[in-house]
């Protein structure tokens, strides 16, 4: 009954009762004048859902800062060990260096000068040294193993399978052992190597040469703070009036709230994150990420062994690159570095099809070097674009490059993205949180939208 009708009825009036709509039958809404829309409902659907991942694939984030000491050490990292190469004429001890060193570099993340900043710089060589261990282990494993047909396939694919797993019991272990799979398979893609030791020594000079250059940065970057900070004032700032002393005030109060780094959050301790994953591991939860990754990564081994070209494995690699554990934002993180991965595979091809001299690789891969700590923060897809050329140059500089090979390689990125996207969301939540317990951030650029009252 209407609401008019109980006031009819309290006033003694005869009220005709109102038929049930019954089931599935909208009641009457307000008719809205103006041109309707002829296209169908699923069709505007899908272009609204388009538009909208386009638009967070596209959109810059700053919400993370970046301290210009970290582009400083990611350029020395990877630049260093591609000049001695140049100036030794051993590209390929520089080359393998370098890679080495690309586990290392911006593995950390600025201190910021806080007052935790000794708390800070002793997490960051913690994570360095890591980092380290990670990619010459990483190094050794795939030099023995590549070049071996299906017996590398399968090996890839099961110790990925167990990394993955063993990375579900912190963030930590997340972190490396996701780095751990990418090397792997970047060192897998060299081919048959007959001195696998040397390798993992080129790759643990590399790593050892980033870890000197992320120190010595950050050593004159505390250095000189320091020295700024005991100079006396008068040397520093002339003496400023009240009025733009007042402003000052309130500048430097509103920056330090904004950049300001929050206390450390104190981890768990191990037995709490041990039975944390052993829990994990007793539900869906902790199996998605690795029966994704075991999938994609399956397919893409076979069809590098089936198909028969000098560049296949790169199809394993951009669904590594590509395929994240990442909860929140997932589709938008993973459209983002398909595009950048394409991009940057395209990127670094035509890089190397111009045949720049040998003098020019060590600022081009220094330039790009210092772009990926910035653009990690900031976007995805232009990570991935940086990202990809660096490796390419690294694995292929000295290589003959021809417009077949170029061809070659988009097929490859472009089945590795199909495979990710396609294969990569079959076991996909739609969120969950990082093992650990410990929430991810959003993704670089995406808004949380806040649910509508009365919606699901």
């Amino acid at each position: 009954m209407r609401i008019g009708q109980t006031a009819r009825s309290q006033r003694g009036f005869p009220v005709r009762p109102t038929p049930d709509p019954g089931p599935g039958t909208p009641e009457t809404e307000p008719t809205v004048s103006g041109p309707r829309s002829t296209a169908p409902v699923g069709t505007t659907r899908a272009t609204g859902t388009a538009k909208a991942l386009l638009r967070e694939t596209g959109r810059w984030s700053r919400d993370t800062p970046v301290a210009p000491e970290q582009l400083v050490s990611a350029a020395l990292g990877l630049g260093g060990p591609v000049a001695y190469g140049v100036v030794s004429a051993h590209m390929t001890a520089g080359m393998l260096a370098a890679i080495g060193a690309l586990a290392v570099s911006g593995a950390t993340t600025s201190g910021g000068g806080s007052a935790n900043s000794h708390a800070t710089t002793a997490n960051n060589g913690i994570r360095l040294v890591y980092a380290a261990a990670t990619a010459v282990a990483a190094g050794l494993a795939g030099a023995f193993l590549g070049g071996r047909g299906w017996v590398t396939a399968a090996a890839v694919v099961v110790i990925a399978a167990v990394s993955s797993v063993l990375g579900g019991f912190s963030r930590p272990a997340a972190e490396n052992s996701t780095r751990f799979i990418t090397f792997l398979v970047i060192t897998t893609g060299l081919g048959p190597v007959g001195d696998v030791l040397g390798v993992a020594w080129a790759f643990a000079l590399g790593t050892a040469w980033a870890l000197l250059a992320t120190l010595l940065v950050t050593s004159l970057t505390t250095l000189s703070v320091t020295f700024t900070a005991h100079l006396p004032s008068k040397r520093r700032l002339p003496t400023p009036t009240a009025t733009t002393a007042a402003t000052i005030t309130a500048t430097a109060t509103e920056t330090t709230a904004v950049t300001a780094s929050p206390s450390p959050t104190p981890r768990p301790p191990f037995g709490a994150l041990l039975r944390r994953w052993r829990a994990s591991l007793r539900t869906m939860r902790g199996w998605r990420y690795p029966l994704r990754l075991t999938l994609c990564l399956g397919i893409a081994e076979a069809i590098t062994v089936l198909w028969q070209q000098p560049k296949a494995y790169w199809i394993a690699l951009t669904v590594v690159i590509v395929l994240r554990r990442e909860p929140d934002g997932a589709l938008v993180m993973i459209v983002q570095r398909a595009l950048g991965t394409a991009a940057g595979a395209l990127l670094g091809s035509a890089l190397l099809l111009g045949a720049p001299p040998s003098w020019l690789l060590a600022p081009i891969v220094a330039a790009l070097a210092a772009l990926r700590p910035l653009l990690k923060a900031r976007n995805h897809a232009w990570y991935a674009t940086v990202m990809t050329p660096l490796v390419v140059l690294l694995l292929d500089s000295g290589h003959d490059m021809s417009p077949s090979t170029i061809a070659y390689r988009m097929a490859d990125t472009v089945a590795g993205c199909v495979i990710a996207l396609g294969a990569g969301r079959l076991f996909h939540p739609r969120s969950h949180p990082l093992p650990g317990g410990e929430q991810h951030a959003p993704a670089p650029g995406r808004r949380t939208v806040p649910a509508r009252a009365g919606r699901t």
